[in-house]
């Protein structure tokens, strides 16, 4: 910014001499041939300096261009740097992300294989279990039911009394105590 300033400067400098100089060959007391030489080489002074100053401008105005070009081409080149970078990571993060569903999915679907497996062992051992016990009660109730059609009611067994006292149980029949009823009225 500093540099426009001092071309504006500078170019006003440049104008600001030429008037000057023009308007004291003017006022100078000199022949008219003479001050035609001087405004003559005075000009050809101005426009060489003014040719100087459009080449320096040129030439500023390329360095510019050039300065703006490699700016512009760094910029472009950084973007495309940053964007295969972002591109690369989100690429990167996607195939962790697969990788780790992946397994989530492989963990739950042994989870389920396993838990299947306990399911199933449970249901053998406890049909199993239900099987057992089924057959010990209809073993058990043929027993009875043999003993009870082999029992004959007619037929005495002899029993000892400890076996009594412990297969029976024991009855006790209450002793009534007769009293004759007393007349008071009657007396002998």
């Amino acid at each position: 910014m500093s540099n426009n300033n001092n071309d504006g400067f500078l170019l006003g400098a440049i104008i600001g001499a030429t008037i000057g100089g023009i308007a004291a060959l003017l006022y100078a007391p000199k022949s008219g041939e003479e001050l035609r030489k001087d405004i003559n080489d005075e000009v050809d002074y101005w426009l060489e300096r003014a040719n100087d100053y459009t080449e320096y401008a040129v030439e500023r105005g390329v360095e510019m261009y050039d300065a703006a070009s490699v700016a512009s081409d760094d910029i472009r080149v950084s973007l495309k740097s940053s964007a295969e970078n972002l591109k690369r990571q989100v690429s990167d993060f996607k195939d962790e992300a697969s990788k780790e569903w992946g397994n989530v999915k492989e963990e739950l679907r042994h989870s389920r294989e396993t838990l299947a497996a306990k399911a199933e062992d449970i249901s053998v051992s406890a049909e199993n279990e239900l099987q057992g016990t089924a057959e010990d009660i209809e073993m058990s109730a043929n027993e009875l039911v043999d003993k009870v059609k082999n029992d004959d009611p007619m037929e005495k067994t002899e029993v000892t009394f400890d076996e009594a006292n412990t297969q029976a149980p024991v009855y006790e029949e209450p002793i009534a105590v007769y009293e004759e009823p007393v007349d008071n009225d009657h007396q002998f």
